[in-house]
């Protein structure tokens, strides 16, 4: 299991890997209009129907670049379903829509490391942290 922002779903007893990549949010785009459209679909439970065919469509599309990639790193993939997703998943949908929303995240937070210009800033930061506080009488 390769690749920090591969998430795995495991469905029918195997693991299988789900990953956001540029196609993916393509064909995510094209399906549901943009990204946000599809997590208010999928946090909406009072549309059932719809809620599950978006589930579906989008592990199908997760799973498709997942297989990609970790194929591309050499990880030992179990077959390919030789159905929908939600054909071998438990009645409640709630742990997959979990699964979806933080591939989704996890796909597209960004860490930034800044790195001081010298030393001396360095220690001046350092400094600068905490409070200080004097013993002093007031006058």
């Amino acid at each position: 299991m390769s690749g920090n922002n591969t998430g795995y779903i495991e469905l029918a007893g195997q693991k299988h890997p789900v990953r956001l990549t540029l196609r993916a949010v393509k064909e995510l785009n094209v399906r549901f209009g943009d990204l946000k459209n599809l997590g208010q679909v999928l946090s909406d439970s009072s549309n059932m129907d719809a809620l599950l065919d978006a589930l579906n469509d989008t592990l199908k599309i997760l799973m498709k670049a997942g297989r990609c990639y970790e194929s591309l790193m050499g990880t030992e993939l179990p077959p390919k379903l030789p159905c929908d997703p939600i054909d071998v998943m438990d009645a409640d949908a709630t742990k997959a829509v979990g699964i979806v929303l933080a591939t989704m995240r996890g796909d597209t937070e960004r860490q930034v490391e800044t790195v001081p210009k010298n030393a001396e800033a360095t220690q001046d930061s350092k400094a600068l942290r905490g409070s200080t506080t004097t013993d002093s009488e007031p006058e």
